[in-house]
C-alpha cells in the first residue's frame, strides 16, 4: 500500500431522484426521452435497461445531472473528482491492481480478498440508447470535465484487477459513489519525526457538521467578516483556479470554530506546540524551511529547498483586511493557540530564506492551513 489516506465513501451507488433542493431529477422511461434530455443538456436519470427491478445497482445519470448546480449530493457528501478516484487508488497500491480491494463477489466468486473497501456492483452502463455489461463492468462519473462535451469516469471490469479511467460522452448513463465532504478530503499523510501531517493545505468548504463555511467572493465581504468575527474563506484574490495548487485561506475564527474544520476522526489543526515540536524536529527555526517547502515550484533565487519529507508547502500568500498579498513568496499556517484578545500564533515560510519562522496577527488575517493525524 502506499501512503495512508483518509476518504469516507457511500456504501452504496448513488439512488436519489431529487437535487439537495428536493427539485425532481427527470427519469428517463426510455431512449427517445433519454437522447431528449441529453441533447437539451437536461439532468436526467434511468435504470439499466429502463428496469426498476435494477434498482440494486443504482441510478445511471447523464453528466448533466452531475454538474446541476442544484447538487446531486446530499448535505456533507460530494461526488468524487477525477483526483479522488486517484487518490483511493493509490492507497490499495495502483491501477492495476486496486480492484480487487473494492470488487463485490458479483464480479467474480474467488476474490479471497477480505478487505474489500466498497463492494462495488457490476452495475454495467448506459450508452443512451442502450444499457451493456450488466454482471461484468461498472463505471463511475466524476466530478471533473475534460473538454466541452466529455468528462472522466473510472471504470472496473471482470477480466482482471484493473480500475481504468478513460472520458466519455457527457449524454452517457453511468452510476455514481459518494465520498464525504470533510476537509480536504483526499488527505495523504506523511510522518515527519513523531508526527503524521497532512500532505496538502485545506480546501473545504464545509464545517464537519455539514454547515457551509462563507466564501468570500469580493472585498466589501471581506471587511464584512473581519469587522464581525465571522468565520470565512475563500481563493487567493477569489481565483478559484488556484485553490486545487494553494488550498484556501482561513481566517482564524474559523479555525476556532466549535464545528471544527477537520473531523476529529481524520485529525487537528496543530497548537503553537506542535508546530514548534516540527520545527525542533527539522533542526530549528533558521534552517527548517529546506525541508518543506515544494519543489515543484521556484522559492527564490536561494531556494535551497529539499522537501526531504513531502511537506510541499506551497507558497499561497494571504489576505489581510481587504487585500491580499504574497502569493509565491510567503507560505503561512494557522495554529490553534490562540495570543491575547485579537491574535492567534501562527508559521511563517518565506521565499527569501530558510526560516520557519514564528509569529502572530490579527485573528481575521486568512492563511492556510495544515494539519495532524491523531
Amino acid at each position: 500500500m502506499n501512503k495512508e489516506i483518509w476518504q469516507i465513501w457511500a456504501k452504496e451507488n448513488l439512488d436519489t431522484d431529487h437535487y439537495s433542493n428536493r427539485d425532481k431529477i427527470p427519469y428517463a422511461t426510455n431512449d427517445e426521452e433519454w437522447r431528449e434530455y441529453s441533447i437539451n443538456k437536461i439532468g436526467c436519470y434511468c435504470y439499466y435497461n429502463y428496469d426498476i427491478k435494477n434498482k440494486k445497482y443504482g441510478a445511471f445519470y447523464n453528466w448533466y445531472a452531475i454538474n446541476d448546480i442544484r447538487g446531486l449530493a446530499p448535505k456533507g457528501w460530494k461526488i468524487p473528482s477525477d483526483e479522488d478516484w486517484q487518490v483511493l487508488i493509490d492507497s490499495l497500491g495502483g491501477s492495476l491492481k486496486a480492484g480487487k480491494f473494492l470488487k463485490s463477489a458479483e464480479f467474480y466468486s474467488d476474490n479471497n480478498i477480505k478487505d474489500v473497501k466498497l463492494e462495488i456492483l457490476p452495475s454495467g452502463y448506459h450508452g443512451g440508447s442502450y444499457s451493456q455489461l450488466l454482471g461484468f463492468n461498472a463505471h463511475f462519473w466524476t466530478s471533473t470535465e475534460y473538454l466541452d462535451d466529455y468528462a472522466w469516469l473510472r471504470f472496473l471490469t471482470s477480466e482482471n484487477d484493473f480500475v481504468g479511467r478513460s472520458f466519455d460522452y457527457k449524454n452517457s448513463g453511468f452510476v455514481v459513489r459518494l465520498i464525504k465532504d470533510d476537509c480536504k478530503q483526499n488527505q495523504k499523510f506523511i510522518k515527519i519525526g513523531n508526527q503524521q501531517w497532512s500532505k496538502f493545505n485545506l480546501d473545504t468548504t464545509k464545517f464537519v457538521n455539514g454547515d457551509d463555511i462563507p466564501i468570500v467572493k469580493n472585498i466589501e465581504e471581506l471587511i464584512y467578516y473581519s469587522n464581525n468575527k465571522i468565520p470565512c474563506c475563500c481563493s487567493y484574490n477569489f481565483d478559484d483556479t488556484l485553490v486545487k495548487q494553494f488550498g484556501r485561506l482561513y481566517n482564524w475564527y474559523a479555525v476556532n470554530d466549535s464545528r471544527k474544520l477537520v473531523s476529529p476522526k481524520i485529525g487537528h489543526i496543530p497548537t503553537d506546540e506542535e508546530w514548534t515540536e516540527l520545527v525542533i524536529f527539522l533542526g530549528g527555526e533558521s534552517k527548517a524551511g529546506d525541508y518543506l517547502k515544494s519543489l515543484e515550484i521556484e522559492w527564490g533565487q536561494d531556494n535551497l529547498s529539499k522537501d526531504d519529507f513531502g511537506f510541499s508547502a506551497q507558497p499561497a500568500g494571504y489576505f489581510g483586511k481587504g487585500y491580499f498579498a504574497t502569493l509565491n513568496y510567503n507560505a503561512i499556517f494557522w495554529s490553534t493557540t490562540e495570543y491575547k484578545n485579537q491574535y492567534a500564533w501562527l508559521r511563517l515560510l518565506s521565499y527569501n530564506n530558510s526560516h520557519f519562522d514564528r509569529g502572530f496577527d490579527y485573528k481575521c488575517g486568512g492563511y492556510s492551513i495544515r494539519f495532524l493525524k491523531d
